[in-house]
């Protein structure tokens, strides 16, 4: 039972955890506005009367201007705002080694995006909590026995612009103090996409042996959203079945 419905604004809503969120957190009351560059085909969330759709493409800063003077048009307050968004359609490589363009943009996404947003809607008065989405690799490096190809597979513009959101969130919980709580989740490998070889290798490096559900990423968000832990901010919570732990 959630204490009291809230409007959501899920950046990524079209990607592999956005969808399973946009739909949980509607079934709790909530109501959810979702950002990205094209409509989540999924009849929910189309049918769905607590859900709005803003198609904005958040890849430059005018985009971010863009989205925030539609919610004043639209006189829409933000209570939670979620960072998800990510584009890994930029990835080049070349001679064992990730391009500069496609290590910018990631560090833009993970990074300038979140601060961007984060500053605006807490400017217009109503956020109160802010969940940035990391990884368990912003925490520690990842295995090269994990991947056949190591460059490719685990770049090194992911890791390190999760760090420095992890770190990003621990200086907004200190600057938009008290009035938003920042926290990310530092989540684990989730199952669905990954192959049957892959999901096998990986599970043996984790005391759980075994990925995450989708489930298993979204509670999380949903218990912060939920007002379950309102005395915690700037925490970075891992979430990865103890793939952390060594």
């Amino acid at each position: 039972m959630i204490k009291k419905a809230k409007t959501i604004l899920l950046t990524g809503v079209s990607g592999y955890l956005g969808i399973p969120l946009a739909i949980n957190l509607i079934k709790e009351g909530h109501y959810l506005i979702g950002v990205s560059r094209s409509k989540p085909k999924n009849d929910f969330l189309i049918k769905s009367k607590s859900y709005k759709h803003i198609d904005i493409d958040l890849c430059k800063e005018k985009g971010v201007r863009e989205l925030v003077k539609e919610l004043k048009e639209q006189n829409i307050n933000v209570d939670v705002l979620i960072n998800n968004a990510r584009s890994t359609s930029h990835y080049k490589f070349k001679n064992g080694k990730q391009s500069l363009e496609s290590i910018e943009i990631d560090l833009y996404f993970a990074v300038s995006l979140p601060y961007l947003l984060s500053m605006e809607l807490a400017e217009l008065g109503r956020l109160n909590s802010i969940i940035n989405i990391g990884s368990q690799y912003g925490v520690v490096v990842a295995n090269p026995r994990l991947y056949e190809d190591f460059t490719t597979s685990a770049p090194i513009s992911y890791a390190i612009s999760k760090a420095a959101l992890h770190h990003l969130t621990k200086e907004l919980a200190v600057r938009l103090a008290p009035s938003v709580r920042v926290n990310c989740l530092a989540l684990g490998g989730i199952e669905g996409k990954a192959a049957p070889e892959f999901i096998e290798k990986y599970s043996e490096f984790l005391p759980l042996s075994r990925m995450l559900t989708i489930d298993e990423a979204v509670k999380p968000i949903l218990a912060i959203v939920n007002d379950n832990f309102n005395a915690m901010t700037g925490a970075i919570i891992n979430v990865d079945g103890g793939w952390t732990l060594s």
